[in-house]
């Protein structure tokens, strides 16, 4: 709405109202008052035409939002238990005493290579990427926080940056490691790592291109920890 056509507008207003004094004193005591409110209202609009423009054109935005609205409440709190640090934290310490105890023959090389995938995810992915990085550039912020109204948050609702996914990033880094000393689990593995990203867009954490960066920075610290050690 043109700023000139406001003016016009407020002022038609006062002359309208000229034959009631108070009235007219009124309207032009407020009368910037009223101009804010109407550009106020005005912004609010064009911010809200724009949204839903972008919303139109991000296949991303779309994505999150067909696969967050998949399932009902048990599949919604079997994902947000699934997901949660605790949960995975346990889940991973089992897996490698598994792994360790009964293959003592591989222990070290196995130990290692996982210790390494840890400190390469939690340096670069969270260290630079996810925290040293959003101090110069503005941070992703994730689905459910960018368009509240689309997607609902699932679990535990994160709010650091949405951009790599360190969910996809430790599992894959992982798998990886773990596929490269028990080819056998390469099967399940994939299964769980399909799993973990359907999850990931279902709970409105992530949009795809964080989870395929994540993939692709698990591959390369995995393929990193295995040759190192």
């Amino acid at each position: 709405m043109p700023l000139e056509f406001l003016r016009r507008y407020c002022f038609n207003c006062v002359f309208l109202l000229h034959p009631l004094p108070f009235s007219a004193r009124f309207a032009v005591r407020n009368y910037n008052c009223l101009l804010v409110l109407a550009l106020a209202v005005d912004g609010l609009k064009r911010k809200q035409v724009s949204q839903k423009n972008i919303i139109m054109n991000n296949w991303e935005i779309k994505f999150v939002k067909y696969f967050n609205s998949i399932g009902g409440k048990k599949l919604d709190t079997f994902l947000g238990f699934v997901n949660s640090i605790r949960f995975l934290a346990f889940f991973w310490i089992l897996v490698v005493l598994i792994a360790i105890i009964s293959h003592p023959q591989i222990a070290k090389d196995f130990f290692w290579a996982v210790f390494l995938v840890a400190v390469l995810h939690f340096g670069i992915t969270e260290g630079v990427i996810k925290n040293f990085l959003t101090y110069l550039f503005s941070k992703r912020n994730r689905p459910y926080v960018e368009f509240p109204k689309m997607i609902k948050p699932i679990g535990k609702k994160f709010s650091d940056s949405s951009f790599p996914s360190s969910h996809m990033t430790t599992t894959v880094g992982m798998f990886f490691v773990i596929c490269t000393f028990f080819p056998s689990l390469l099967i399940p593995a994939i299964v769980f790592v399909l799993a973990m990203a359907f999850s990931r867009l279902h709970n409105g954490m992530h949009y795809p291109s964080d989870i395929l960066v994540g993939v692709i920075l698990g591959l390369c610290y995995g393929y990193l920890a295995i040759f190192l050690v």
